[in-house]
Protein backbone atom coordinates (compact mmCIF):
# COMPACT_ATOMS: atom_id res chain seq x y z
CA UNK A 1 0.00 0.00 0.00
CA UNK A 2 1.29 3.22 -0.73
CA UNK A 3 2.99 5.45 2.26
CA UNK A 4 0.29 8.08 1.42
CA UNK A 5 -2.75 6.39 1.44
CA UNK A 6 -1.56 5.01 5.04
CA UNK A 7 -1.24 8.38 6.30
CA UNK A 8 -4.78 9.59 4.67
CA UNK A 9 -6.32 6.35 6.84
CA UNK A 10 -4.56 7.00 9.93
CA UNK A 11 -6.01 10.62 9.80
CA UNK A 12 -9.40 9.69 8.70
CA UNK A 13 -9.32 6.88 11.77
CA UNK A 14 -8.02 9.54 14.45
CA UNK A 15 -11.03 12.38 13.61
CA UNK A 16 -13.42 9.25 13.80
CA UNK A 17 -12.04 8.38 17.00
CA UNK A 18 -12.26 12.08 18.68
CA UNK A 19 -15.98 12.54 17.29
CA UNK A 20 -16.88 9.17 19.11
CA UNK A 21 -15.18 10.24 22.14
CA UNK A 22 -16.76 13.78 22.42
CA UNK A 23 -20.36 12.00 22.13
CA UNK A 24 -19.46 9.98 24.80
CA UNK A 25 -18.57 12.84 26.93
CA UNK A 26 -21.86 15.08 26.13
CA UNK A 27 -23.91 11.63 27.29
CA UNK A 28 -22.75 11.88 30.58
CA UNK A 29 -21.99 15.37 31.52
CA UNK A 30 -22.90 15.96 34.88
CA UNK A 31 -24.70 19.76 34.65
CA UNK A 32 -27.02 18.01 31.44
CA UNK A 33 -28.03 15.20 33.78
CA UNK A 34 -28.60 17.02 36.84
CA UNK A 35 -31.09 19.22 34.31
CA UNK A 36 -33.04 16.10 33.42
CA UNK A 37 -33.12 14.54 37.29
CA UNK A 38 -34.81 18.27 38.28
CA UNK A 39 -37.89 17.75 35.64
CA UNK A 40 -38.58 14.37 36.08
CA UNK A 41 -37.82 13.23 39.89
CA UNK A 42 -39.30 14.83 42.94
CA UNK A 43 -37.98 16.05 45.82
CA UNK A 44 -37.06 13.23 48.42
CA UNK A 45 -37.92 14.18 51.88
CA UNK A 46 -34.72 14.49 54.67
CA UNK A 47 -34.90 11.36 56.35
CA UNK A 48 -32.56 13.30 59.08
CA UNK A 49 -35.27 14.70 60.21
CA UNK A 50 -37.63 13.00 62.71
CA UNK A 51 -38.70 14.99 65.30
CA UNK A 52 -42.32 15.35 64.87
CA UNK A 53 -43.95 18.80 65.04
CA UNK A 54 -45.82 20.11 68.39
CA UNK A 55 -49.29 18.74 68.83
CA UNK A 56 -51.69 20.69 67.68
CA UNK A 57 -54.02 21.69 70.93
CA UNK A 58 -57.82 22.36 70.43
CA UNK A 59 -59.63 25.29 70.93
CA UNK A 60 -63.49 24.76 69.73
CA UNK A 61 -65.71 23.62 69.18
CA UNK A 62 -65.14 22.14 72.81
CA UNK A 63 -65.59 18.63 73.72
CA UNK A 64 -69.14 17.69 74.12
CA UNK A 65 -70.32 21.04 72.49
CA UNK A 66 -74.02 20.33 70.79
CA UNK A 67 -74.99 23.26 68.28
CA UNK A 68 -77.47 23.67 65.58
CA UNK A 69 -75.08 25.36 63.58
CA UNK A 70 -73.82 23.03 60.46
CA UNK A 71 -70.74 25.01 59.66
CA UNK A 72 -68.90 25.42 62.21
CA UNK A 73 -65.69 26.78 62.49
CA UNK A 74 -62.99 24.37 63.57
CA UNK A 75 -59.68 26.18 65.15
CA UNK A 76 -56.72 25.10 66.69
CA UNK A 77 -53.31 26.38 67.96
CA UNK A 78 -50.86 26.09 65.38
CA UNK A 79 -47.61 23.79 65.62
CA UNK A 80 -44.28 23.96 65.14
CA UNK A 81 -41.34 22.05 63.85
CA UNK A 82 -37.70 22.38 65.01
CA UNK A 83 -36.66 20.73 61.38
CA UNK A 84 -38.78 22.74 58.95
CA UNK A 85 -40.92 26.48 58.65
CA UNK A 86 -43.48 24.43 56.56
CA UNK A 87 -46.26 22.20 58.33
CA UNK A 88 -49.37 20.69 56.87
CA UNK A 89 -52.90 20.09 58.38
CA UNK A 90 -55.13 17.29 58.05
CA UNK A 91 -58.49 17.90 59.91
CA UNK A 92 -60.18 14.18 60.50
CA UNK A 93 -64.21 13.56 60.85
CA UNK A 94 -65.15 10.24 62.58
CA UNK A 95 -61.81 8.93 61.34
CA UNK A 96 -61.68 9.85 57.97
CA UNK A 97 -59.09 12.80 56.11
CA UNK A 98 -62.20 14.96 55.72
CA UNK A 99 -59.82 18.46 55.39
CA UNK A 100 -56.60 18.20 53.50
CA UNK A 101 -53.67 20.23 52.56
CA UNK A 102 -53.90 22.87 55.48
CA UNK A 103 -50.97 25.12 55.19
CA UNK A 104 -49.52 26.74 58.51
CA UNK A 105 -47.75 29.92 56.38
CA UNK A 106 -51.21 31.68 55.79
CA UNK A 107 -55.14 31.34 53.97
CA UNK A 108 -55.75 28.12 52.39
CA UNK A 109 -58.52 26.25 50.77
CA UNK A 110 -59.44 23.16 49.72
CA UNK A 111 -62.49 20.58 49.08
CA UNK A 112 -65.58 21.92 51.33
CA UNK A 113 -63.42 24.35 53.60
CA UNK A 114 -61.70 27.64 53.86
CA UNK A 115 -58.82 28.13 56.65
CA UNK A 116 -56.64 30.84 57.49
CA UNK A 117 -54.09 31.98 60.27
CA UNK A 118 -55.33 34.36 63.30
CA UNK A 119 -52.38 34.89 65.53
CA UNK A 120 -51.30 31.75 66.99
CA UNK A 121 -54.24 30.17 66.04
CA UNK A 122 -55.10 27.98 62.87
CA UNK A 123 -58.98 28.64 61.88
CA UNK A 124 -61.25 26.26 59.40
CA UNK A 125 -64.50 27.54 58.39
CA UNK A 126 -66.28 24.86 56.63
CA UNK A 127 -68.08 25.93 53.32
CA UNK A 128 -70.23 22.76 52.61
CA UNK A 129 -72.86 22.43 55.37
CA UNK A 130 -72.50 18.65 57.86
CA UNK A 131 -75.05 16.63 58.26
CA UNK A 132 -76.72 16.60 61.19
CA UNK A 133 -74.99 13.42 64.02
CA UNK A 134 -72.14 12.74 66.10
CA UNK A 135 -68.94 13.68 64.95
CA UNK A 136 -65.07 12.53 66.77
CA UNK A 137 -62.46 15.20 65.44
CA UNK A 138 -59.19 15.86 65.69
CA UNK A 139 -55.79 17.04 63.78
CA UNK A 140 -52.86 16.55 62.29
CA UNK A 141 -49.72 18.16 61.80
CA UNK A 142 -46.94 16.70 59.10
CA UNK A 143 -43.51 18.28 58.39
CA UNK A 144 -41.99 17.75 54.70
CA UNK A 145 -39.82 14.47 56.12
CA UNK A 146 -43.01 12.71 56.90
CA UNK A 147 -43.13 13.69 60.90
CA UNK A 148 -46.73 13.85 62.04
CA UNK A 149 -48.48 15.18 65.75
CA UNK A 150 -51.65 14.31 66.80
CA UNK A 151 -54.28 16.06 68.62
CA UNK A 152 -56.58 15.42 71.24
CA UNK A 153 -59.89 13.84 69.80
CA UNK A 154 -62.86 15.68 70.65
CA UNK A 155 -66.32 15.20 70.08
CA UNK A 156 -69.37 17.45 68.29
CA UNK A 157 -72.90 17.37 68.14
CA UNK A 158 -74.39 18.82 65.01
CA UNK A 159 -78.54 19.08 65.33
CA UNK A 160 -80.63 21.87 63.18
CA UNK A 161 -83.84 20.17 63.72
CA UNK A 162 -86.33 21.94 65.68
CA UNK A 163 -87.48 19.83 69.32
CA UNK A 164 -90.90 18.60 69.50
CA UNK A 165 -93.71 19.80 71.98
CA UNK A 166 -96.73 18.35 73.27
CA UNK A 167 -98.68 19.91 75.85
CA UNK A 168 -99.58 16.02 77.70
CA UNK A 169 -102.34 17.30 80.27
CA UNK A 170 -103.63 20.76 81.43
CA UNK A 171 -105.00 20.21 84.22
CA UNK A 172 -107.78 18.21 83.95
CA UNK A 173 -107.89 18.06 79.60
CA UNK A 174 -105.97 14.99 78.45
CA UNK A 175 -103.93 15.78 75.20
CA UNK A 176 -105.64 19.09 74.51
CA UNK A 177 -105.88 20.03 71.39
CA UNK A 178 -103.52 23.24 71.36
CA UNK A 179 -104.25 26.09 68.37
CA UNK A 180 -103.73 30.06 68.04
CA UNK A 181 -107.10 31.39 70.51
CA UNK A 182 -108.03 28.26 72.02
CA UNK A 183 -109.77 28.52 75.41
CA UNK A 184 -109.81 26.02 78.47
CA UNK A 185 -112.05 26.72 81.16
CA UNK A 186 -111.21 25.89 84.89
CA UNK A 187 -112.82 25.91 87.89
CA UNK A 188 -110.65 27.93 90.80
CA UNK A 189 -108.83 29.03 92.04
CA UNK A 190 -106.48 26.14 92.03
CA UNK A 191 -102.65 24.98 91.55
CA UNK A 192 -102.54 24.57 87.63
CA UNK A 193 -100.75 21.53 86.60
CA UNK A 194 -99.42 21.25 82.87
CA UNK A 195 -97.58 18.14 81.67
CA UNK A 196 -94.96 18.74 78.39
CA UNK A 197 -93.40 16.34 76.67
CA UNK A 198 -90.53 17.74 74.25
CA UNK A 199 -86.57 16.60 73.36
CA UNK A 200 -84.72 14.75 76.47
CA UNK A 201 -82.98 17.25 78.48
CA UNK A 202 -84.64 20.22 76.91
CA UNK A 203 -85.89 23.63 78.47
CA UNK A 204 -89.23 23.92 78.51
CA UNK A 205 -90.86 27.91 79.05
CA UNK A 206 -94.14 28.86 79.72
CA UNK A 207 -95.21 32.38 80.31
CA UNK A 208 -98.57 33.49 81.52
CA UNK A 209 -100.10 36.60 80.79
CA UNK A 210 -103.77 37.87 82.40
CA UNK A 211 -105.78 39.43 80.04
CA UNK A 212 -107.98 40.88 82.51
CA UNK A 213 -105.54 43.79 83.62
CA UNK A 214 -102.12 45.00 82.44
CA UNK A 215 -99.21 43.42 83.69
CA UNK A 216 -95.98 45.12 84.56
CA UNK A 217 -92.41 43.43 84.29
CA UNK A 218 -92.61 42.51 87.99
CA UNK A 219 -95.77 40.41 86.67
CA UNK A 220 -94.60 38.93 84.16
CA UNK A 221 -91.45 37.67 86.44
CA UNK A 222 -93.89 35.58 88.58
CA UNK A 223 -95.59 34.02 85.82
CA UNK A 224 -92.99 33.09 83.95
CA UNK A 225 -91.81 29.33 84.44
CA UNK A 226 -89.41 27.08 83.17
CA UNK A 227 -88.23 22.93 83.60
CA UNK A 228 -85.75 20.97 82.23
CA UNK A 229 -87.29 17.65 80.76
CA UNK A 230 -86.24 14.55 81.86
CA UNK A 231 -84.57 11.66 79.75
CA UNK A 232 -88.22 10.82 78.62
CA UNK A 233 -88.84 14.20 77.60
CA UNK A 234 -91.61 15.18 80.00
CA UNK A 235 -91.34 18.37 82.00
CA UNK A 236 -94.18 19.31 84.80
CA UNK A 237 -94.96 23.03 85.73
CA UNK A 238 -97.57 24.41 87.40
CA UNK A 239 -98.86 28.02 88.98
CA UNK A 240 -101.51 28.96 90.82
CA UNK A 241 -104.21 30.87 89.27
CA UNK A 242 -107.26 33.32 90.58
CA UNK A 243 -110.78 33.37 88.84
CA UNK A 244 -109.81 35.54 85.38
CA UNK A 245 -108.45 34.95 81.80
CA UNK A 246 -104.97 34.05 81.24
CA UNK A 247 -102.88 34.09 77.88
CA UNK A 248 -100.42 31.08 77.75
CA UNK A 249 -97.16 30.50 75.71
CA UNK A 250 -95.09 27.60 75.91
CA UNK A 251 -92.14 27.05 73.72
CA UNK A 252 -88.76 24.59 73.92
CA UNK A 253 -85.64 24.74 73.27
CA UNK A 254 -82.69 22.02 73.03
CA UNK A 255 -79.53 21.69 73.67
CA UNK A 256 -78.31 22.86 70.28
CA UNK A 257 -80.76 25.99 70.60
CA UNK A 258 -83.27 25.17 68.13
CA UNK A 259 -86.43 26.98 69.35
CA UNK A 260 -89.87 25.67 69.25
CA UNK A 261 -93.36 27.35 69.87
CA UNK A 262 -96.96 26.51 70.27
CA UNK A 263 -99.52 28.65 69.07
CA UNK A 264 -100.66 31.30 71.77
CA UNK A 265 -103.85 30.06 73.83
CA UNK A 266 -106.14 31.43 76.67
CA UNK A 267 -107.01 29.55 79.95
CA UNK A 268 -110.00 31.09 82.31
CA UNK A 269 -110.37 30.54 85.91
CA UNK A 270 -113.80 30.57 87.26
CA UNK A 271 -114.78 30.90 90.73
CA UNK A 272 -116.00 27.19 91.32
CA UNK A 273 -119.20 26.90 93.63
CA UNK A 274 -120.84 24.14 95.94
CA UNK A 275 -124.44 24.30 95.55
CA UNK A 276 -126.61 22.94 98.63
CA UNK A 277 -130.13 22.06 98.14
CA UNK A 278 -132.39 21.61 100.59
CA UNK A 279 -135.16 18.97 101.06
CA UNK A 280 -138.91 20.09 100.26
CA UNK A 281 -137.23 23.08 97.80
CA UNK A 282 -137.03 22.51 93.94
CA UNK A 283 -134.49 25.41 93.60
CA UNK A 284 -131.05 25.21 95.18
CA UNK A 285 -130.94 28.01 97.72
CA UNK A 286 -127.15 28.29 98.50
CA UNK A 287 -124.08 29.21 96.31
CA UNK A 288 -120.86 28.83 98.21
CA UNK A 289 -117.47 29.60 96.87
CA UNK A 290 -114.88 27.18 97.29
CA UNK A 291 -111.36 26.54 96.46
CA UNK A 292 -111.09 23.10 94.67
CA UNK A 293 -108.17 20.43 95.72
CA UNK A 294 -106.93 18.50 92.33
CA UNK A 295 -108.11 14.87 92.29
CA UNK A 296 -110.61 15.19 95.74
CA UNK A 297 -114.16 15.87 96.37
CA UNK A 298 -115.42 19.32 97.02
CA UNK A 299 -115.21 20.08 100.91
CA UNK A 300 -116.49 22.98 102.65
CA UNK A 301 -113.97 26.29 103.18
CA UNK A 302 -113.22 27.54 106.49
CA UNK A 303 -114.96 30.06 106.18
CA UNK A 304 -118.40 31.45 103.61
CA UNK A 305 -117.79 34.36 101.91
CA UNK A 306 -120.87 34.74 100.16
CA UNK A 307 -124.26 33.44 100.54
CA UNK A 308 -127.20 33.68 98.33
CA UNK A 309 -130.45 32.59 99.81
CA UNK A 310 -134.29 32.76 100.03
CA UNK A 311 -136.67 30.78 102.53
CA UNK A 312 -136.65 30.49 106.34
CA UNK A 313 -134.98 27.42 106.39
CA UNK A 314 -131.63 28.87 105.56
CA UNK A 315 -131.07 30.02 109.17
CA UNK A 316 -131.54 27.01 111.01
CA UNK A 317 -129.28 25.25 108.60
CA UNK A 318 -126.37 27.80 108.88
CA UNK A 319 -126.55 27.18 112.89
CA UNK A 320 -126.70 23.71 112.68
CA UNK A 321 -123.37 23.99 109.86
CA UNK A 322 -121.58 25.92 112.59
CA UNK A 323 -122.57 24.40 115.79
CA UNK A 324 -121.38 21.11 114.03
CA UNK A 325 -118.28 22.75 113.07
CA UNK A 326 -117.34 23.89 116.80
CA UNK A 327 -117.83 20.25 118.32
CA UNK A 328 -115.49 19.02 115.50
CA UNK A 329 -112.50 21.32 116.64
CA UNK A 330 -113.35 20.62 120.10
CA UNK A 331 -113.10 17.08 119.20
CA UNK A 332 -109.99 17.43 117.32
CA UNK A 333 -108.44 19.60 120.11
CA UNK A 334 -109.17 17.08 122.90
CA UNK A 335 -107.30 14.43 120.87
CA UNK A 336 -104.46 15.97 121.60
CA UNK A 337 -101.99 14.29 123.42
CA UNK A 338 -101.55 14.95 126.83
CA UNK A 339 -98.91 12.60 128.28
CA UNK A 340 -95.12 12.18 127.44
CA UNK A 341 -93.09 8.89 128.92
CA UNK A 342 -89.60 8.49 128.22
CA UNK A 343 -86.68 6.84 130.15
CA UNK A 344 -83.78 8.16 131.58
CA UNK A 345 -82.26 8.84 128.39
CA UNK A 346 -84.58 10.92 126.66
CA UNK A 347 -86.05 7.91 124.57
CA UNK A 348 -89.37 7.54 124.41
CA UNK A 349 -91.21 4.61 125.62
CA UNK A 350 -92.81 1.68 123.77
CA UNK A 351 -94.80 -1.19 124.27
CA UNK A 352 -95.71 0.09 127.49
CA UNK A 353 -99.19 -0.48 129.26
CA UNK A 354 -100.38 2.53 131.30
CA UNK A 355 -103.51 2.02 134.03
CA UNK A 356 -104.92 5.40 134.95
CA UNK A 357 -106.90 4.94 137.99
CA UNK A 358 -109.22 8.13 138.69
CA UNK A 359 -110.85 8.57 142.44
CA UNK A 360 -114.26 6.68 143.43
CA UNK A 361 -113.72 4.87 139.86
CA UNK A 362 -114.62 1.01 139.96
CA UNK A 363 -111.80 0.07 137.73
CA UNK A 364 -108.88 1.69 136.09
CA UNK A 365 -108.58 2.48 132.25
CA UNK A 366 -105.90 0.65 130.58
CA UNK A 367 -103.59 2.22 127.63
CA UNK A 368 -100.90 0.68 125.34
CA UNK A 369 -97.56 2.49 124.17
CA UNK A 370 -96.99 1.51 120.17
CA UNK A 371 -93.45 2.03 118.47
CA UNK A 372 -95.54 4.50 116.40
CA UNK A 373 -97.05 6.36 119.18
CA UNK A 374 -93.32 7.60 120.02
CA UNK A 375 -94.00 7.74 123.70
CA UNK A 376 -97.24 10.12 123.34
CA UNK A 377 -100.76 9.74 124.62
CA UNK A 378 -103.96 11.05 125.54
CA UNK A 379 -105.64 10.00 128.60
CA UNK A 380 -108.86 11.61 129.16
CA UNK A 381 -109.72 13.09 132.89
CA UNK A 382 -106.21 13.11 133.68
CA UNK A 383 -105.58 15.50 136.10
CA UNK A 384 -105.06 15.75 139.89
CA UNK A 385 -105.26 13.07 142.43
CA UNK A 386 -105.36 10.81 139.20
CA UNK A 387 -102.68 7.26 139.68
CA UNK A 388 -101.12 6.48 137.03
CA UNK A 389 -99.60 2.63 136.98
CA UNK A 390 -96.77 2.17 134.56
CA UNK A 391 -95.73 -0.85 133.38
CA UNK A 392 -93.00 -1.60 130.94
CA UNK A 393 -90.92 -4.83 130.21
CA UNK A 394 -88.80 -4.40 133.40
CA UNK A 395 -90.39 -2.74 136.28
CA UNK A 396 -93.46 -1.00 137.45
CA UNK A 397 -94.28 2.37 138.46
CA UNK A 398 -96.70 3.97 140.09
CA UNK A 399 -97.52 7.55 140.10
CA UNK A 400 -99.73 9.77 142.01
CA UNK A 401 -100.36 13.47 140.47
CA UNK A 402 -101.10 16.26 142.74
CA UNK A 403 -100.71 19.06 140.05
CA UNK A 404 -102.90 19.78 137.41
CA UNK A 405 -101.38 20.18 133.52
CA UNK A 406 -102.36 20.05 130.20
CA UNK A 407 -99.12 18.22 129.32
CA UNK A 408 -97.11 15.30 131.41
CA UNK A 409 -93.98 14.60 130.73
CA UNK A 410 -92.77 11.53 132.67
CA UNK A 411 -89.09 10.31 132.50
CA UNK A 412 -88.86 7.08 134.41
CA UNK A 413 -85.25 6.71 136.05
Amino acid sequence: MPKSRLLFILAFSTILLGSCRSAVKASTDPQDATISATATVPTLSDTSDRTPPTTPILVRPEDGTITGNNQPDFVWKSSTDTGSNTIIYTLYLNGIATYLGISNLGNSSGNGYSARIDGIETKLTVNIPLPDGNYNWYVTATDPSGNTGTSASWNLTIDTVAPSLTVVDLDNYHNPTIAEGSNFDIDGPKDIHFTVQSDPYATVQMTLFPSSEPCDSKCSELLRLSATSNSSGFSYLNQHLIPGVYTITILAIDQAGNITVLPSFTITIHQATLIIKVPGITEPIINIPYTPIAQLPASLPATVSIIASRGTLLYPLILLLALILIVLLIILWKRKYNLILLNDQGIPLENTIIYHSIPKSKDPISYKLAHNDHGRLYIPRIGRYSTLTIRTDTRTYILSISVSSKLYTIILG
